[in-house]
């Protein structure tokens, strides 16, 4: 399941490479209702919230973000051994607004910045219900980002021209499909305008060595191996959820 040569030189390229696939239709029909489950009984480790870095504390999201079917992928471009430093559920339900564009900030949170990111859609991402939107070869240099001035707002927008707007691409991807990206590529997504949820899991990945400034997500939180050596150290490294 690694990646061959022409997709790697197509993310180098184009700064992503979609779609990926972590499971068949068929068995996301199954795993979709377990997952939705379990995220409903248990309350997560961040003040409860149920969406933030819930590999940490329930094994189900523990092992879809270490299967060899996403993390091989990303050892393709990271090397053998793997971290996973971060996940959120992005549940974009009804009538939910857009997320401007932007590029991931991960720099602030990193040291160095080694970052590769994934997407994994758990419902069909569509147009209609706001699939995520790309610019091929954007990820070059960080843009200039806008902070945001109200609170109920999305932390910050990139300043870009609409000629780079114009040349968006849509990344739509069945259930089960996923989308492997740069940590500098400029994304989107529109307001959902179907009767239809919209869930997707976006993981982030690094390597030993990098520094994780865990202290600003909450106390607790770890960072755990997911391919290679177990014994590598990293800030901090943690024991995967059990249950």
């Amino acid at each position: 399941m690694h990646l061959t040569t022409a997709q790697l030189a197509r993310f180098e390229r184009d700064g992503y490479l979609a779609p990926l696939e972590f499971r068949p239709a068929e068995e996301m029909k199954v795993l979709r209702p377990a997952l939705d489950k379990a995220l409903k009984c248990q309350p997560g480790l961040r003040g409860g919230d149920c969406w933030s870095a819930r590999h940490q504390d329930c094994r189900l999201v523990y092992d879809i973000c270490s299967s060899p079917s996403i993390v091989d992928p990303v050892a393709s471009l990271l090397g053998p051994d793997v971290l996973i430093w971060n996940s959120v559920f992005i549940n974009k339900e009804q009538g939910a607004r857009e997320v401007p564009w932007h590029q991931d900030r991960d720099f602030l949170l990193l040291d160095p910045c080694v970052n590769v990111a994934v997407w994994l859609a758990i419902d069909d991402a569509t147009v209609e219900n706001g699939c995520l939107q790309v610019v091929a070869g954007s990820h070059g240099a960080y843009l200039p980002h806008i902070p945001r001035t109200h609170a109920y707002e999305f932390d910050a927008t990139a300043d870009i021209p609409d000629s780079a707007k114009k040349k968006a691409v849509n990344v739509e991807l069945k259930a089960g499909q996923f989308i492997l990206f740069h940590k500098q590529l400029l994304h989107h997504s529109a307001a959902n305008a179907s009767n239809k949820r919209r869930l997707g899991l976006a993981m982030r990945y690094t390597v030993p060595g990098v520094k994780v400034k865990t202290d600003s997500f909450f106390e607790g939180y770890c960072v755990y191996p997911v391919k290679g050596n177990d014994s590598i150290h990293a800030n901090p490294i943690g024991v995967p959820p059990r249950d």
